[in-house]
């Protein structure tokens, strides 16, 4: 073993002078890393090393226990360094997704979000709006070279200091100070961009070429690639997370609402308009009471996280190897993605059954995974010496220097499929059964982890919303995040996302879990209370609809503000507001709000130059809202006090998901690391 730990260490070190050899190898690594820019950089030169086509990466334990797949006989696995596991640096041994078979309805597959070509624009418009970037009219590339530019910024003045006490021995030495800085600055900044574009799918030749990178040669030595790696890696992640994110919750609804806006030309806009203000006299005159509903969804805060690079090796527990395939809720800023990833996607068997070769990011010109834009395929290093030559098989490889594992050396098939009949046996255990259906409610009956979240979702029951619609808006509401419980003495611990409640006795649910409560089944056990009047005490219900006022009414005041055009009409946020508020009081008023929303709609679509992309995606959507408030609800009496259960502990999950936050500042988790 300790032969073999030298001899991969050998191979980062070689790898990483030819990747630097060259502007050409550097950018064939980076299309490897744009894949897998969910690993760190030692990670990555290893992969890139052994199997540069891979696209999904786990233990065999992971692929067996979780995905239900076994490894294919003759398989090689990937040999990495773990110094994460204890005092002693040790090799583990990771497999791609290609060398693995799925049991026969049971196998799962790992899940790659895909940025299409037609939502590009609202991913732009979606990063100007969290990073603070400047509008241009460069569409999705320009936004990215912005993000870029603007993380090396930050990061640049720690990061070349640490890198500058390492250039003894490397071409960067011959160079001054200043000269050194300015070929670390030009190199993170088109890395990072050339990462940003290959994962979004776009044609990176368009934008970049081998001259960009021209400065690569003289990072000639591990020890300052390392650091011109790690912080290419640690600028890129938190921004194709983000994105991430967002495609694999919020975009494909965004295109929908894009596509009826365009459906519906104005003259029905103005149709929409004249039967709401019939309606609305009708409704004026049979009941002067008004009732409101649906929220006013703002766009949800989206954080990302900061790996932390440590050249030592990151800090985590039980480390697996995964790629960048996401599992992620409908609202990010509680989501904590880490490399072990792949396990808490996959608690529960999938219904979903596609294709394991399937491709994670789309290429404008039909390219395989394995193939890479911009750069030629290339099966093995210059440089390197015997002992690395490559393996034709499985890419650069080590020959038969023993730095692969033949599958031989590990369990048989018969041996994996007896290991995956034992997990799969484990999800009929009795375990779920020992939470109960009433605790499941009392959980429900706390809401998510947001501030009057028991206000939001009693409104929504007020409104009727249907099973489907109340599915979605829970998955929004809850996101992503845990609680923590005491029960019968007993400590219970909860994590949601996209998938459910994961609930389980202990001090953590997200990988492991008792019991799984669907959003479906969720949506189904909130109705049932509401209906028998046990969801929430009768101060929420009866002040639900209040609180739907106010927040509607904050949302117009800043919409209002904010596309008004007319100079002797130039209100404060703060005098909308109050206007709005009044308007609420006085039925009669409603009109004018409407006269307001069919006003600007024409002038949008007039003038759509003279305003902002989502003030024009906004006004429908926010006028559809404002009607729907005047709409009869459905009232359900609720009992005078619902007991509710008190948050008693911060659970593992919790924990682990604010210790790997910490920004796209260098060192940002460090410094929590520090603080606690």
């Amino acid at each position: 073993m300790a032969n073999k730990l030298y001899a991969m260490e050998q191979l980062t070190e070689e790898v990483a002078k030819d990747v630097a050899s060259s502007p050409q190898e550097w950018m064939r690594f980076l299309d490897t890393a744009s894949r897998l820019y969910r690993y760190t950089f030692p990670e990555q030169i290893l992969i890139y090393a052994q199997r540069p086509d891979a696209t999904a990466v786990a233990s065999m334990e992971i692929w067996n226990q979780k995905m239900y797949r076994w490894i294919k006989k003759g398989s090689k696995g990937i040999a990495l360094i773990d110094n994460t596991s204890g005092p002693k640096t040790k090799l583990r041994y990771v497999f791609d997704v290609q060398d693995t078979y799925k049991v026969r309805n049971l196998g799962k597959d790992p899940q790659l979000w895909n940025l299409p070509m037609e939502g590009e624009n609202l991913v732009a418009d979606y990063l100007q709006e969290q990073f603070n970037l400047e509008e241009t009219e460069g569409g999705l590339a320009e936004v990215l070279h912005q993000a870029a530019v603007e993380s090396v910024q930050d990061w640049l003045p720690d990061a070349f200091d640490e890198m500058h006490l390492d250039v003894g021995g490397t071409f960067l030495e011959d160079l001054d100070v200043q000269n050194q800085k300015v070929e670390f600055r030009e190199l993170m900044i088109n890395s990072t961009w050339y990462l940003l574009l290959n994962r979004c799918g776009l044609d990176v030749q368009e934008y970049l070429d081998a001259e960009d990178f021209r400065y690569i040669t003289d990072f000639n030595r591990l020890k300052v690639m390392g650091h011109l790696g790690s912080s290419v890696n640690e600028l890129a992640k938190p921004v194709l997370m983000q994105i991430g994110r967002y495609v694999m919750t919020d975009l494909e609804k965004d295109l929908k609402t894009l596509a009826k806006e365009k459906e519906v030309p104005y003259n029905e806009f103005n149709t929409l308009i004249r039967e709401s203000k019939i309606t609305n006299k009708e409704d004026r005159e049979e009941n002067k009471e008004e009732h409101e509903h649906e929220r006013d969804h703002l766009q949800p805060e989206r954080r990302v996280s900061d790996p932390g690079y440590q050249s030592g090796g990151d800090i985590r527990d039980n480390r697996e190897v995964w790629d960048d395939a996401e599992r992620i809720s409908a609202e990010p800023q509680n989501r904590q993605i880490q490399h072990s990833d792949l396990t808490e996607q996959t608690g529960q068997p999938s219904d979903g059954d596609r294709p394991a070769g399937e491709t994670e990011s789309r290429q404008s010109d039909g390219r395989t995974a394995g193939e890479r834009s911009g750069t030629r395929q290339d099966d093995g290093h210059n440089g390197m010496d015997q002992t690395h030559e490559p393996d034709q098989s499985t890419g650069r490889g080590t020959g038969d220097s023993g730095d692969y594992l033949q599958l031989s050396l590990f369990p048989t098939e018969e041996e994996q499929l007896g290991e995956i009949r034992k997990a799969a046996a484990a999800l009929t255990q009795p375990a779920a059964f020992l939470i109960s259906d009433d605790v499941v409610n009392d959980i429900l009956r706390t809401g998510s982890g947001k501030g009057n979240t028991l206000f939001h979702i009693t409104a929504k029951l007020i409104e009727g919303l249907d099973n489907e619609d109340m599915r979605n808006f829970l998955i929004s509401e809850y996101g992503t995040g845990g609680k923590g419980f005491t029960i019968h003495g007993q400590k219970i611990s909860i994590w949601y996302d996209s998938d459910g409640i994961r609930i389980r006795r202990g001090d953590s649910a997200k990988r492991n879990f008792d019991r799984m409560v669907t959003w479906e089944e969720a949506a189904d056990r909130i109705r049932d209370m509401y209906e028998d009047g046990n969801y929430v005490s009768n101060s929420i219900s009866n002040n639900a609809i209040e609180k739907e006022r106010e927040e509607t009414s904050l949302q117009l005041a800043l919409h209002f503000r904010d596309t008004n055009k007319n100079p002797d009409e130039r209100l404060s946020y703060q005098e909308w507001q109050k206007i709005i508020q009044d308007y609420w009081l006085e039925p009669e008023a409603i009109q004018e709000i409407y006269e307001r929303f069919e006003y600007l709609q024409k002038d949008m679509d007039e003038n759509p130059g003279e305003y902002h992309r989502w003030e024009i995606q906004n006004n429908p959507v926010y006028f559809s809202r404002f009607r729907d408030l005047q709409r009869d609800m459905s009232w359900r009496d609720q009992k005078q006090q619902v007991e509710r259960l008190e948050l008693s502990f911060i659970t593992q999950d919790e924990i682990d998901a604010v210790l790997r936050k910490g920004g796209i500042i260098a060192g940002g988790r460090n410094r929590i690391y520090e603080y606690l």
